[in-house]
Order: C-alpha cells, then sequence, then structure tokens
C-alpha cells in the first residue's frame, strides 16, 4: 500500500506491506509532491507491487517501488495532472483526469 504525504516535514511517498501498521518514507523528491493537498494521485499496477505512479504536473513513474521515478507524462509547470487510474483487467490502460483546458489557436 502506497500514500502520497503533503507536509512542512515529512512529506513524500509512503509505502506500508503490512496493511497500514507502520509505513517507511519510499521517496521525499519534491518534484513528485510539492502541489499541496488534494492535488496528487497515487496508483499502483494491479500486476506490480512495484510499478507506482504520481499525478502531479509531470505524472511520475517509479519501477522500484517509489525510491526513483522518471516522467512519464506532461512537462513541470505545464500540465496539471491530480488523478490516475490503472486498469486492473488490462494494467497497459491507464487514465489520468486534468483541470486544466487547453486550446489551440
Amino acid at each position: 500500500m502506497y500514500a502520497t504525504v503533503e507536509a512542512k516535514k515529512g512529506a513524500g511517498v509512503y509505502r506500508s506491506d503490512d496493511a497500514g501498521e507502520s509505513w517507511t518514507l519510499v521517496n521525499s523528491d519534491r518534484r513528485i509532491g510539492g502541489r499541496g493537498p488534494g492535488a496528487m494521485g497515487i496508483a499502483v499496477s494491479p500486476d506490480n507491487p512495484d510499478l507506482i505512479y504520481v499525478a502531479n504536473t509531470t505524472t511520475w513513474k517509479s519501477s522500484d517501488a517509489g525510491k526513483t521515478f522518471v516522467g512519464f507524462r506532461g512537462a513541470p509547470g505545464g500540465d496539471d495532472y491530480q488523478r490516475i487510474w490503472i486498469s486492473s483487467e488490462n494494467p497497459q490502460t491507464i487514465a489520468l483526469s486534468s483541470d486544466q483546458v487547453r486550446s489551440s489557436l
């Protein structure tokens, strides 16, 4: 189980391997969080508990249980992803929600 925490101290991505009885901070990189309460979504791949995604201005992907992340979708300062969903039937199907409207001229 994973959780994202926004706080002045102890912010980051946490993991629990005992149904929430105890938590371990696995990543405190402010690029992954740092947007304020309610602005981040986190999802775990249903077929691989070490593959996680965090929605933010960039949607981040970690294949090592949150220790490291790479940008998966978006650009810092340009996008505004807030929630992420992964299909349990087909983990290759991922949906992102955003409250930013884009228009082209």
